[in-house]
C-alpha cells in the first residue's frame, strides 16, 4: 500500500470535473431524502460525499479522495444492486406516460445514485495510481507550500529565488552523501582486502625466519 499524505496533481487537473460530481452527488443525497425518505442511505452517501467535499476544499487531498472514493464503491454496488431488484421486482416499467409522476422520479433517483457515485471510484483509483507510480503526478505539501518571510503572515510573500537554492544545496547535499558512502565502501573493501593477505603476509615471514636460524645452526 501507499501512504497517501500529500496533494495530487492529478487530482487537481480534475477538479472541475470532482466539484460537479459533487454537486450531483449532493442533489441526488437531498432527492433521496424528500422524495424517497430514504433518510439511512441517503446518511450514508453523504458521509461518502463529506469527505469528497473535505478532499476539494483542501485542494485535492489525495487521502481523502481515496476515502471518498472507496466509499462511494461501495455504496455505489449496494445502490446498483438495490435498483436492479426493483427494476426486477416492479411489475411497471421504469418510466411510463400512465405511471404518476412520483413513480418515474423513483426510477429516476435510483439510477442517478450509482451513477454519480461509481465515477468517483473511478477518479479515486487513478488518483492512486498516480501516486503509487510516483512519476511527479504527485506533489508534497512541504514543496508546493511557498516560503514566506519571517514577519508571519505579513511576510513580504514568495521567496522564489531562495527557495530554488535551498532545494539546490539540498540536493548537492545528498549527492556530496553518496560520494562520500561510495568511498567508505572503497576503504572498506580495500581494508578486507588487506586483511586476507595478512595471514599470507605473515606465513611467508615465519618460514624465512625458520630458514635462517635453520643456515645459521649448520656448519
Amino acid at each position: 500500500p501507499v501512504a497517501l499524505g500529500g496533494y495530487s496533481s492529478y487530482a487537481k487537473s480534475r477538479q472541475t470535473t470532482i466539484l460537479c460530481l459533487l454537486i450531483l452527488q449532493t442533489v441526488v443525497i437531498l432527492s433521496r431524502w424528500v422524495f424517497l425518505l430514504d433518510i439511512l442511505g441517503g446518511f450514508i452517501m453523504a458521509i461518502a460525499t463529506g469527505f469528497g467535499w473535505y478532499a476539494y476544499k483542501e485542494e485535492m487531498h489525495g487521502t481523502f479522495l481515496c476515502y471518498w472514493g472507496m466509499m462511494c464503491f461501495i455504496n455505489g454496488i449496494f445502490d446498483f444492486v438495490k435498483f436492479i431488484d426493483f427494476w426486477v421486482h416492479s411489475p411497471f416499467p421504469l418510466f411510463s406516460d400512465n405511471l404518476p409522476f412520483s413513480s418515474n422520479l423513483r426510477s429516476l433517483i435510483l439510477i442517478l445514485v450509482p451513477a454519480v457515485t461509481l465515477p468517483a471510484a473511478v477518479i479515486a483509483w487513478y488518483v492512486y495510481k498516480d501516486a503509487e507510480n510516483g512519476g511527479g503526478g504527485y506533489e508534497d505539501r512541504s514543496e508546493r507550500t511557498p516560503l514566506r518571510g519571517s514577519g508571519g503572515g505579513s511576510g513580504p510573500g514568495l521567496l522564489g529565488p531562495y527557495a530554488k537554492k535551498g532545494r539546490r544545496n539540498r540536493r548537492t547535499w545528498r549527492e556530496g552523501g553518496r560520494e562520500r558512502e561510495r568511498e567508505i565502501r572503497r576503504e572498506d573493501t580495500q581494508r578486507e582486502g588487506a586483511a586476507c593477505f595478512e595471514p599470507v603476509a605473515e606465513s611467508q615471514v615465519h618460514l624465512r625466519r625458520q630458514f635462517w636460524q635453520k643456515e645459521k645452526l649448520d656448519p
